[in-house]
């Protein structure tokens, strides 16, 4: 009788990896033109007007946004952290990535789902998530959340797209 095992090779053992901050990118990359601009993003960041939580459901032991917020932003970073201070015994190298953008632009005329706004700002915000191998030793989840806010010249928030439950791929060896 032939026995079938999940091992990444035959008989291979896990191996003990040692904590590897380089394993755990965290990238924040906010793209203002002045700092009218770079107060839009700080509220669009930071703006819960139609939602009491940022986040909706886990997945491996990841909380999944719901609303691309300052509060999950700093969750993030905080999940990433502990991941380069962990070491842990596994088959594969841990391995994650907490990618944030947000970008704002000015336009005399923005359309979306079905909405015209006038002589507004947009922030674009668009995140990615990935942690492999990290909370258990043979899985691994990503996912992308997109966000935009509509803001007027003084900095009100007059509507946001990309609120929704997140889908996340799951991973597994």
């Amino acid at each position: 009788m032939t026995r079938s095992t999940a091992d990444v090779l035959p008989g291979a053992d896990a191996k003990e990896w040692a904590a590897n901050p380089n394993r755990h990118v965290m990238m924040i990359q906010r793209t203002p033109a002045d700092r009218h601009s770079l107060k839009m993003i700080t509220r669009a960041e930071n703006d819960s007007s139609d939602t009491n939580t940022w986040f909706r459901g886990t997945r491996l032991g990841v909380l999944l946004p719901y609303a691309l917020s300052g509060q999950a932003l700093e969750y993030y970073e905080r999940v990433i952290d502990g991941y380069r201070k962990r070491s842990r015994k596994t088959h594969i190298e841990l391995h994650s990535l907490m990618d944030h953008s947000a970008v704002v632009t000015h336009h005399d005329v923005f359309e979306r789902d079905g909405k015209t706004f006038r002589d507004v700002d947009v922030v674009e915000m668009k995140r990615t998530f990935q942690a492999d191998f990290t909370q258990e030793g043979t899985q691994g989840i990503r996912f992308k959340k997109t966000r935009a806010v509509v803001l007027d010249g003084k900095g009100a928030v007059l509507a946001v797209f990309g609120y929704g439950l997140t889908e996340a791929l799951t991973l597994a060896i």
